[in-house]
């Protein structure tokens, strides 16, 4: 998803006289799927880092 956002919004004009290609990129959306590949790792993450922690404590009851 993240890959697939920044390729379209890498192949904008870069100047606004040019015409628009026929596959014109919606920026809103874009940044809709940005923020929530941003959102996805941020969770992704934190899920990550209680489940290391719950190792942790498990060891230190068992050990």
């Amino acid at each position: 998803m993240l890959e697939g956002t920044a390729y379209r919004l890498a192949r904008l004009p870069l100047a606004l006289e040019q015409p628009a290609p026929q596959d014109c990129v919606d920026l809103s959306a874009e940044m809709v799927n940005l923020l929530e590949a941003r959102n996805l790792f941020q969770i992704n993450t934190r899920v990550l880092r209680t489940a290391f922690e719950m190792d942790e404590h498990l060891l230190d009851v068992l050990g």
